[in-house]
């Protein structure tokens, strides 16, 4: 099976700024390990928003321009 993680129709990733917006039991448990080995929580949530799962699990971007903001081109 393939995942579809939304760069396929343009999405961009959201960013965190904060673990409690994340709900990847991954990047929770990551963050808490790394935090009590002494890591920079800054540092930690940069890792998140490089490479945690919690981007492909934003609703789609839709906007009210032309086309939902998908394209400038014809669909």
């Amino acid at each position: 099976p393939y995942i579809y993680n939304g760069e396929e129709i343009g999405m961009t990733n959201y960013p965190v700024k904060s673990i409690d917006e994340v709900s990847d039991i991954e990047s929770i448990n990551m963050y808490n390990e790394r935090l009590k080995a002494g890591y920079e929580a800054q540092s930690l949530i940069h890792a998140i928003n490089v490479k945690g799962r919690d981007n492909a699990r934003t609703p789609i971007q839709w906007d009210n321009t032309k086309n939902a903001g998908f394209t400038t081109g014809t669909p």
